[in-house]
């Protein structure tokens, strides 16, 4: 068991796996991930519809949560007045 040093008081075993540890183990690092092979050449006309209706999907998902996030923020201010 990995375990830490701390200032005057010995040594603390990890509690949970660090993130560090882990990726040492399987040979990984911290990095983003590669792009999805289906996302980005459609095999059939089918699948080129469906990740194009996903992407505004997202979109709109995206844009519907900033506008939430505002109106709360105004309602908020109502609020504490």
């Amino acid at each position: 068991m990995r375990s830490r040093a701390m200032r005057g008081l010995g040594v603390l075993p990890g509690v949970v796996m660090d993130v560090a540890s882990v990726e040492a183990r399987l040979g990984k690092g911290i990095g983003m991930a590669e792009e999805e092979p289906l996302l980005v050449d459609p095999p059939t006309q089918d699948v080129a519809i469906h990740v194009r209706d996903y992407s505004r999907f997202t979109a709109m998902l995206k844009w519907g949560a900033i506008v939430c996030l505002i109106l709360g923020f105004l309602v908020l201010l109502i609020i504490s007045s």
